[in-house]
């Protein structure tokens, strides 16, 4: 009898437990915006692929250079990060009003080649509302350069 009891405590337990957790909250937005590069080694000069992948159920607006994906190189030296140098972002004054979006699911893809060595990551402005007021950013896992 007390096996019984035991079992029909727990299962519902576990039941609204894992329903809880698999449910998506649309206000919580961290995390569901990612850029990830497609390695995390590369040679001085090669090409670094990355991905940039909206899980959010909310379309995302990005930084961009007219149709292109405006971001930041990042350095990290001596366990600092600090701004490297950045790709497209001066353009953002000539082309106003572009609105470069990412969609539910959907995923960006772009590229940059880095001619130095050490440890880089990407960082991208966006935003979930049309403004183009940059208050967030994504960053990349770090990758190396040799």
């Amino acid at each position: 009898m007390k096996n019984l009891i035991k079992y029909f405590l727990v299962i519902p337990l576990v039941l609204i437990l894992s329903i809880y957790s698999c449910s998506e909250d649309s206000n919580d937005t961290s995390q569901k915006l990612a850029v990830q590069s497609n390695k995390s080694d590369y040679n001085n000069g090669e090409t670094i692929s990355f991905s940039i992948n909206n899980y959010n159920s909310i379309t995302a607006h990005l930084a961009s250079c007219c149709t292109s994906v405006a971001f930041y190189i990042d350095k990290n030296e001596n366990e600092i990060w600090t701004e490297h140098s950045n790709q497209g972002l001066p353009c953002l004054a000539l082309c106003p009003g572009i609105d470069l979006k990412i969609t539910y699911r959907e995923t960006l893809s772009d590229s940059v080649v880095i001619n130095e060595s050490g440890k880089f990551r990407i960082r991208i402005p966006y935003t979930f509302n049309s403004d183009q007021k940059w208050t967030n950013e994504i960053v990349s896992n770090s990758f190396t350069i040799e």
